[in-house]
């Protein structure tokens, strides 16, 4: 009783949240962003609450422009690649659906695991933080299985190269927030000047989602295990289970979305099982909540599970008229597409984000000249994670310098 109580306490907060994670249709309002604005908006376990609701129903609303517009996010960064792919087919349709689908029953699997990962997760943390940066080296190589021969060179190479600019933007900052100009310039930019080849895309059928239980199973365990090192994100998990599983566009679909939507939990559940906070969004709940117990941990999980239901519900409402309407308007979109990404990055960080796209343009444009995976310009944020997690940041930095 004295939970519910507790719970409609704070209704206004997780209402907040929830409506406020629609922004994630704004390409550049990223959580981080929209939790700086609204911060001192709430206080105590109600900014904890807000926090939640906003990152869970944000993380579903961004599937949008990751994959109707091929406009990049944290979360859906890499899943726009196999989607921008179907989207030429005329199948966006059929690859937002499979991404909602995949996210939903990956959430249930993630919850049913939940128990486990109580249990076995705070020793994991202790027995991983010793090894974390040759771990992490560890799978960065497993995902380069899949390469062979100039393939594997290539990727070798962006990856090299997407990393070391990584690591100057972080190491000396032209803005505060790189992510969105960096993520912007490596896989939005040239996605969209991609499909700009002139030629209409067909509507395509109505086609059902294609969910896999295996991939969705197999998504909520390493969306589980995701906090336990800097910089797992969801695309690299996805490439280290696709060595072993089926690899497909749509298998990358449905794993890499199953991985995003399992990691958002467990991103929350670490902060009070371990204390570690590996997004903006749970460092928040981290700094609101001084005392961590079971009771906020329970309001917090609602609160997001109940906004990330209630926006899964509005997407999937709306995907079909979503696209038919941005199938319709074609290649005029795209120049549409590239002036919002332009100006967002302008707005967001000035003429610092400008460059930054552009140069992060160019190296994102580099994989489709030679044939390989794009994803592998994900090394812009695996390789910092590996050097700050070695401790030679600092001397690579004086090495800079000098």
């Amino acid at each position: 009783m004295k939970m519910a109580v507790a719970g409609l306490a704070y209704l206004f907060e997780f209402a907040a949240g929830a409506v406020a994670g629609a922004l994630g249709m704004v390409p550049f309002l990223h959580t981080n962003l929209l939790l700086e604005f609204t911060k001192n908006a709430f206080a105590a376990l109600g900014l904890a609450v807000f926090a939640a609701a906003l990152a869970f129903s944000h993380s579903v609303f961004e599937i949008i422009p990751a994959v109707f517009l091929f406009v990049p996010s944290g979360g859906q960064a890499l899943s726009m690649l196999p989607a921008h792919s179907l989207a030429l087919k005329g199948r966006a349709l059929f690859a937002a659906r499979t991404v909602l689908h995949s996210m939903f029953y990956s959430f249930l699997a993630a919850l049913a695991i939940l128990p486990l990962a109580i249990v076995f997760l705070p020793p994991l943390f202790e027995a991983v933080r010793p090894y974390s940066a040759f771990l992490l080296a560890a799978i960065v190589a497993g995902a380069f299985a899949m390469e062979r021969g100039k393939k594997l060179a290539a990727g070798v190479f962006i990856f090299l190269l997407s990393g070391f600019f990584g690591f100057l933007l972080f190491s000396f900052p032209l803005q505060r927030e790189p992510l969105f100009p960096l993520l912007s310039g490596l896989f939005g930019i040239p996605a969209v000047m991609l499909s700009m080849n002139g030629k209409s895309v067909e509507p395509g059928k109505d086609e059902a989602a294609a969910v896999d239980a295996k991939m969705v199973v197999v998504g909520a365990v390493l969306g589980m295990l995701s906090p336990l090192l800097p910089a797992l994100n969801p695309a690299l998990l996805s490439g280290l289970a696709l060595i072993f599983l089926e690899s497909t566009p749509v298998a990358f679909l449905q794993v890499n979305s199953a991985v995003a939507s399992s990691k958002m939990l467990y991103d929350f559940t670490s902060v009070f099982i371990a204390g570690k906070a590996r997004s903006g969004a749970a460092v928040a709940v981290k700094e609101a909540v001084f005392r961590l117990e079971w009771s906020q941990f329970v309001s917090v999980l609602a609160a997001g599970a109940a906004a990330f239901f209630a926006a899964l519900a509005v997407v999937l409402f709306a995907s079909k008229k979503l696209s038919t309407t941005i199938t319709a308007l074609g290649n005029r979109l795209n120049l549409v597409v590239l002036g919002l990404i332009v100006a967002g990055v302008f707005a967001y960080s000035g003429p610092a984000g400008l460059f930054t796209a552009a140069v992060a343009s160019c190296i994102g444009l580099v994989p489709a000249l030679v044939g390989t995976r794009r994803s592998h310009a994900m090394g812009a944020l695996i390789l910092p994670s590996m050097i700050y997690s070695l401790g030679l940041a600092g001397e690579i930095t004086r090495f800079i310098k000098s």
